[in-house]
């Protein structure tokens, strides 16, 4: 079982590049964001904590 657990992780952290990928994406529309509403700029500090 231990065996068959590594090899999850190392799925794992193939999900984690991506995840990266897609953080800079949100970073493009978190500037758009700011320029709508400041109450959203709240909201996105709340998911750059979520993305450390």
């Amino acid at each position: 079982m231990v065996e068959d657990q590594e090899v999850m992780a190392e799925n794992q952290e193939v999900v984690v590049e991506d995840q990266r990928v897609m953080v800079e994406d949100q970073e493009v529309i978190v500037k758009n964001q700011e320029v709508v509403a400041e109450d959203q700029e709240i909201m996105i500090k709340d998911q750059k904590v979520i993305i450390v």
